[in-house]
């Protein structure tokens, strides 16, 4: 699973556990790794500086998938 959630304004986090996926967000010069499993395949990848719709088609351009459940605020 991919799931992607805001830090900071403008700052978003991906997390997957997918090596398919990782490996293309790593590629990535926009995207730094903030954050791996140990004894379980996770990789946490940082965005910064990109509008919230931006971050969303990006992770849907990566994934090839729409997004199944909207951010909630409060």
């Amino acid at each position: 699973m991919t799931y992607m959630w805001k830090v900071a304004p403008l700052t978003f986090w991906i997390q997957t556990d997918d090596p398919a996926i990782a490996r293309k967000l790593s590629r990535r010069k926009s995207l730094k790794l903030v954050a791996w499993g140990v004894n379980v395949y996770l990789r946490v990848f940082q965005i910064s500086n990109v509008r919230p719709d931006n971050a969303r088609r990006l992770l849907r351009h990566i994934t090839d998938q729409e997004s199944k459940k909207k951010a909630v605020s409060g």
